[in-house]
């Protein structure tokens, strides 16, 4: 799995790609989110457009990342959900846990 990172004003934004799954990147998203935090920004906002799978590791990583951001009262929004990525966070309930947008855009606004 691959993570760019950018800033949009206080707003931190991952975009992830290829797959968040077992043996692909399930370590790598918390390590980089838990140093965000550490840093003590506050707003971060995951776009998943990229992400080809996700799996039961996969979304323990997002539920770790929304447990920490919960920690230090910082929040985590998820964006730009394929069908497929939509259609395991629904499954496993995790999906009410987050803030979920369309677009980035739509996540900026919000949280500004």
């Amino acid at each position: 799995m691959e993570i760019a990172e950018r800033r949009s004003g206080d707003v931190t934004i991952l975009e992830f790609s290829g797959r968040l799954a077992f043996g692909d990147g399930d370590g790598q998203a918390r390590e980089r989110i838990a140093a965000i935090l550490a840093v003590g920004e506050r707003k971060v906002l995951i776009g998943l457009a990229g992400v080809t799978a996700l799996d039961s590791s996969g979304v323990g990583e997002l539920v770790a990342a929304h447990i920490a951001a919960t920690d230090v009262s910082a929040e985590i929004g998820l964006a730009q959900l394929s069908p497929r990525v939509a259609e395991v966070l629904k499954i496993t309930h995790v999906i009410d846990v987050f803030k979920i947008f369309d677009s980035l855009e739509e996540g900026l606004v919000f949280f500004s």
